[in-house]
């Protein structure tokens, strides 16, 4: 133990390498040659498995590190914890608090992640309520939106931009897409890597026409069977 005079103190190790030190602000660095700590705690060191290591008093007990928000750190009903076991959710890592009721965020061991559900049936689950019971589709069960009523999703950006939702394939990021111009108020269709029909702000339909001049307007050929229709209604 090695008492400085400007009240540094200082944990020796062999060959006199220090292994821990805390300076006279409050500041303490642990980890071998660390004599000027850049934070409250700074840790130092290559460790498998991290290099602070938290573990229960039982097997599969909780394991956490809290988030206080009021300065005496005692405030529990509005505290941020984060950490494996948190509400009883054994081997599963938890991010909550008291004030939402529980987890906000939990990540299971198979690497499905839920927000605001503790049982995620798919790699990314978000619950603002519950639908009722299903059993996901393994074709499509890779982003579930959860609720008691009304859902969406929504795409939000400045009032001259893009937003898509794409499809693509090794032989092509952009095969296929539906992409909505914010500037021309148009929503446009692409299969096959190119656009295939375009809704304009008017509601005019083009098929192979970008710029429609009617509310059908086919760029090429098509053809109608067992169809009734007026003929004096056709223009």
């Amino acid at each position: 133990l090695d008492i400085k005079g400007n009240d540094n103190v200082r944990l020796l190790g062999d060959g006199g390498s220090v292994i821990l030190h805390a300076d006279y602000t409050g500041k303490v660095s642990i980890g071998s040659g660390v004599t000027a700590p850049a934070s409250i705690l700074h840790v130092k060191g290559t460790q498998s498995y991290g290099s602070i290591r938290v573990s229960p008093t039982s097997a599969n007990g909780e394991t956490c590190i809290a988030f206080f928000t009021d300065v005496a750190g005692t405030a529990t009903g509005s505290a941020w914890v984060a950490g494996h076991a948190g509400w009883g959710n054994t081997n599963d890592f938890v991010i909550g608090n008291q004030q939402f009721g529980g987890p906000v965020m939990l990540m299971q061991q198979d690497g499905n992640v839920g927000i605001g559900t503790t049982s995620p049936q798919s790699k990314l689950h978000i619950e603002t309520g519950n639908g009722g019971t299903y059993s996901p589709n393994a074709n499509h069960d890779d982003l579930t939106i959860e609720g008691s009523g009304n859902i969406g999703l929504q795409l939000f950006s400045p009032a001259t931009s893009y937003q898509y939702i794409a499809f693509g394939d090794p032989g092509s990021v952009n095969a296929g897409y539906l992409r909505y111009y914010h500037e021309a108020n148009e929503m446009v269709f692409r299969t096959n890597g190119s656009d295939k029909m375009v809704i304009d702000d008017d509601g005019n339909v083009g098929i192979n026409d970008t710029s429609p001049d009617f509310k059908l307007d086919v760029g090429g050929t098509f053809g109608v069977s067992d169809l009734p229709f007026n003929s004096s209604s056709v223009s």
